[in-house]
């Protein structure tokens, strides 16, 4: 089961960062270089993308007993899509259940083993439908209006609430500032951070390298935003 010291060492992370790596892969080769790539770039948690196969389980399974070489990581998992999904992860060591749309059949089941729940939400009504489901941390996804007004609106109006831009916005250099001034905790980032080409010739020096970059950049980017929330105060 998560913990309360879970749920707050994600979010030390994720504002201190900027950044919530995604990734999936089913070989444990790789998982444990991309373990050790966050652990020695100072990052401490991972949301392993399920892929719609019980391979992604057994999968994450492996991820948790490799964790063990590298005390005090947080795992979750992402595109959860129903409950009896969540639980399968959450007995399979989730501390941290994100979903692309709002489910509440999966935030009860997160509440019952406490364990973080972050709906995706493409509207305001969405996210005060959450809110009432007692989500802290929220996915803002693309819908039929623009995900940074909804991000903007919401972080002004839901300040003891975080907020992630997620399923459908472009991280680009003109958006990744926007994103942040409007409120967002962090970004997620999966293939911009683990380049598959590396993985496939297993130049793990090279994505080391690549992941130092990134998050150099995504904290400069990060902490010289302005942003006003009394709980998020970038600069």
């Amino acid at each position: 089961m998560a913990s309360s010291i879970h749920k707050i060492h994600f979010l030390d992370q994720m504002k201190s960062t900027g950044i919530l790596p995604v990734f999936h892969h089913t070989h444990t080769t790789v998982l444990f270089q991309v373990l050790r790539t966050l652990n020695r770039g100072g990052m401490s948690v991972l949301e392993f993308k399920h892929t719609r196969d019980q391979r992604s389980v057994r999968a994450f399974a492996q991820l948790i007993e490799l964790a063990s070489e590298f005390p005090g990581f947080t795992f979750g998992a992402g595109t959860v899509l129903d409950a009896a999904l969540a639980h399968q992860y959450i007995k399979a060591g989730a501390q941290f259940i994100s979903s692309p749309f709002l489910h509440k059949e999966v935030a009860s089941i997160c509440e019952d083993y406490n364990v973080m729940w972050m709906p995706g939400c493409s509207t305001r009504d969405e996210v005060e439908e959450a809110i009432r489901l007692n989500a802290k941390v929220i996915n803002i996804v693309q819908g039929n209006v623009p995900a940074l007004d909804v991000l903007m609106q919401c972080a002004r109006d839901f300040s003891d609430r975080y907020f992630i831009p997620s399923a459908g916005i472009e991280l680009d250099k003109h958006n990744v500032p926007l994103l942040f001034e409007a409120g967002a905790l962090c970004l997620r980032m999966g293939d911009s951070l683990f380049h598959r080409n590396n993985i496939l010739t297993k130049d793990w020096t090279r994505m080391e390298i690549n992941f130092y970059q990134t998050m150099k950049n995504m904290r400069r980017i990060k902490h010289s935003a302005t942003v006003t929330h009394d709980y998020f105060v970038l600069a």
